[in-house]
């Protein structure tokens, strides 16, 4: 997972040590999308959309500790990404908005930013889950959506790497 992280851009050994801090024990974590689930960023079962807390429900919508350190990874990448040398990961993120702009101009615009930081943040975590599950030789299975083909593509962690 080392030579992976050193190569992506501004991701490195401490932000991805961050990260997997913020996961633990990896061998609990069998799937991308379980992770997901861990730090929030899971679907609702019930509305198919990006779970929420319900009113009058108290909670937090995955664990504090997972959610605070997936905010400051996303806070440096976007410092860096509105310099102009965000990388591979705020590229992705700005396809997102575009995409999310194009297909979904009724959403306001927090809305429609909201669902390509989602995005930007499922896509990081799972390719640490993948490079981490992969080091450890533990088997890897893809996410869901890529899974059943439900309209995405799977992005290679590899593609992540600067040349």
């Amino acid at each position: 997972w080392l030579t992976w992280a050193v190569k992506v851009n501004w991701l490195g050994e401490f932000m991805t040590g961050l990260v997997m801090a913020a996961i633990g024990d990896i061998t609990r974590v069998r799937t991308a999308s379980g992770l997901w689930k861990s730090f929030g960023l899971h679907v609702d079962n019930e509305t198919h959309m990006a779970a929420k807390l319900k009113e009058g429900v108290e909670g937090t919508i995955g664990h504090k500790f997972a959610r605070k350190i997936l905010g400051v990874v996303r806070s440096v990448y976007f410092r860096i990404g509105a310099k102009g040398q965000g990388g591979f990961y705020y590229d992705r993120y700005l396809e997102a908005k575009h995409h999310y702009d194009e297909i979904r101009p009724d959403w306001p615009e927090g809305r429609r930013m909201g669902a390509a930081i989602r995005k930007f943040e499922k896509l990081l975590l799972s390719h640490i889950w993948e490079v981490w599950r992969k080091a450890k030789e533990l088997p890897v299975v893809p996410p869901y959506p890529i899974a059943h083909q439900i309209g995405h593509t799977k992005i290679e962690p590899e593609e992540a790497m600067r040349g």
